[in-house]
């Protein structure tokens, strides 16, 4: 079981580095965050103190606790929460608790396992609806990350006329400012991009002219930079507001504002 377990952990943490989309890590993911921390720290801890039935569920209850843990501590350190600093802590902690297991064993044993349906009467109506919670728990916190998509990446910036991102911020009527759009697909997968440009009279009009709007098909960790140019015929302060969407779906503004005199 000890081995298994290890095995077990490898894969999980293989899998989401070669196949981070596939349904197969999605599964294997789902014991690999909620059961085997738990298990190889009940193995060193209790294994020889517990029922079968109490092993299962601190296996489980330690297992979201310590996930919840290393996922603080990584999100406030400067490591910060990342696939890799994720698949590290886990597979450290698994595989330090499976050896430490091992090690403090003092003679080899041998173990033959039957599996018997418990009797009504040799259930204990408290660790029943614990297990039964840490199982609700467990499927809930399954359905999260199975459902969830993968942080974005994605970056918006603008770049002015000088190559910099010193963004202009006077204008005379009449006259025109040009800037440029940088973009950088972080999806993790390939997707059709569209940014509009709206000044105050476009923005408030809700509409965008062809020229103040730019799509490409990008493919992932692709970056391009699409060059725009706005012409002012308006006095007073405008925000020029860059609206991005992704696949048709509205990602996010990015703006900065122009004195027009």
């Amino acid at each position: 079981m000890l081995l298994l377990a290890g095995a077990f952990t490898a894969l999980a943490a293989l899998s989401s580095i070669a196949l981070p989309a596939s349904s197969i890590t999605y599964i294997l993911m789902i014991p690999f965050f909620f059961f085997l921390p738990g298990y190889a720290i009940s193995r060193l801890l209790f294994r020889h103190n517990q029922e079968l039935d109490v092993f299962i569920l601190s296996s489980i209850a330690i297992s979201v606790v310590m996930t919840i843990l290393i996922a603080l501590g990584l999100a406030i350190s400067p490591v910060g929460l990342q696939q890799q600093s994720i698949l590290v802590s886990f597979v450290g902690l698994t595989f330090a608790a499976l050896v430490a297991d091992y090690i403090t064993r003092s003679e080899n044993r041998q173990y033959e396992i039957e599996f018997l349906l418990p009797k009504r009467e040799d259930v204990d109506p408290v660790i029943a609806v614990a297990i039964a919670f840490g199982l609700v728990l467990t499927s809930i916190f399954a359905y999260l990350i199975i459902t969830t998509h993968p942080p974005s990446d994605t970056s918006i910036n603008f770049i002015s006329e000088n190559g910099d991102d010193v963004m202009p911020t006077n204008a005379t009527v009449g006259s025109s400012v040009d800037f440029t759009i940088v973009i950088k697909n972080g999806e993790g997968r390939s997707a059709e991009f569209l940014v509009q440009i709206f000044n105050n009279s476009a923005f408030y009009n809700g509409t965008a002219s062809a020229d103040n709007s730019y799509s490409a098909f990008m493919d992932d960790d692709e970056t391009v930079q699409h060059g725009f140019n706005l012409f002012f015929s308006e006095l007073g302060e405008q925000k020029i507001e860059a609206r991005i969407y992704i696949d048709n779906e509205f990602y996010g503004e990015i703006h900065f504002w122009i004195d027009v005199q």
